[in-house]
């Protein structure tokens, strides 16, 4: 028994000495595989894992729990498996490799849920590198609110390698669906997620520019349960209770109740227009509570001369 685990101990220690002399020898981990053969480096980005946390439509953010996938090839760290004790697979830190450089660029914050010296890469013999890196994110997104509560919004995701050109660098976005997972909460349905890619000239350099696009579809049921409903229901009583034949003087009560009516209403666009951004449109939510709001003054208008009428 102590001999089996004072060879196993001799093999861990083999392996650990050639993995350390691979990263240690010939191997500078702050310059790019491109040195190596002067080819651009191609990085494979994809998301596996997406969380919609919140949207605030007010400040035009929306907030995510994302998972990005980076593969890329760096001839330098091949290896003989039957030299690292038949193992196809090699983990070593984040931080003792060369990894490719990209941002979001339209995120105002981002924080990463693990420390790159606490993350690994999975490195294959044939020099094939895997990095995973789980971030919350806040993205800048242009939030159109006309059809609201029955709108759809489209965020997208806009990644690009900082400074390194297409010569460099060459990112390549794309999406497994079959095995990704992709959840919404519970105001936003999210409903799809593409990926599309853009070229364009910065400075004399050709860069290169990836777009995952989600569509986030709105869930209406609360408010429709909470103001749609409501404000018909108030509106409905109103005109009925100002209409109805009343008995000579007590007209003052058309105005009592137009006014708790209207009051009711107001309250309720003031809580809708505390969530929307401060645009020059007008959401379908908001004409609704305001034609609401008309009607209800119409019927009291209507509802003080038909009195007058009566009792002169």
């Amino acid at each position: 028994m102590l001999k089996t685990k004072l060879f196993f101990t001799l093999l861990n220690l083999v392996n650990t000495s050639y993995l350390s002399q691979k990263l240690d020898v010939n191997y500078d981990k702050r310059l790019s595989p491109y040195y190596l053969n002067r080819n651009a480096v191609n990085v494979s980005l994809s998301i596996p894992y997406l969380l919609l946390i919140d949207v605030v439509e007010d400040a035009q953010l929306v907030s995510w729990l994302v998972t990005f996938t980076i593969t890329w090839r760096d001839d330098r760290l091949k290896y003989n498996p039957a030299q690292n004790g038949g193992e196809t697979k090699m983990f070593v830190p984040n931080t003792e490799v060369w990894t490719p450089r990209f941002i979001v660029y339209n995120s105002i914050e981002h924080r990463k849920l693990i420390e790159d010296e606490k993350n690994d890469v999975s490195i294959s013999p044939v020099g094939q590198v895997k990095l995973q890196i789980t971030q919350f994110i806040n993205i800048i997104c242009d939030i159109q609110v006309e059809r609201m509560p029955f709108d759809t919004q489209f965020c997208s995701f806009r990644i690009v390698s900082p400074l390194q050109s297409q010569k460099y660098t060459f990112l390549q976005g794309h999406l497994e669906k079959q095995t990704a997972m992709f959840r919404g909460n519970s105001e936003f349905h999210l409903s799809n997620v593409s990926v599309s890619e853009y070229d364009y000239e910065m400075d004399e350099d050709e860069m290169h520019e990836i777009y995952f696009e989600t569509e986030l579809i709105r869930r209406p049921n609360y408010f429709i349960i909470v103001i749609v409903i409501p404000s018909f229901l108030i509106s409905t009583m109103t005109i009925t209770g100002i209409l109805l034949p009343v008995h000579q003087g007590v007209g003052g009560d058309a105005i009592t109740v137009g006014l708790a009516s209207m009051l009711a209403l107001s309250i309720t666009l003031s809580i809708v227009a505390e969530t929307l951004p401060r645009t020059s449109n007008i959401p379908l939510i908001g004409a609704y509570i305001l034609a609401c709001l008309i009607i209800c003054s119409l019927a009291v208008i209507f509802g003080l001369l038909l009195t007058h009428f009566k009792v002169n």
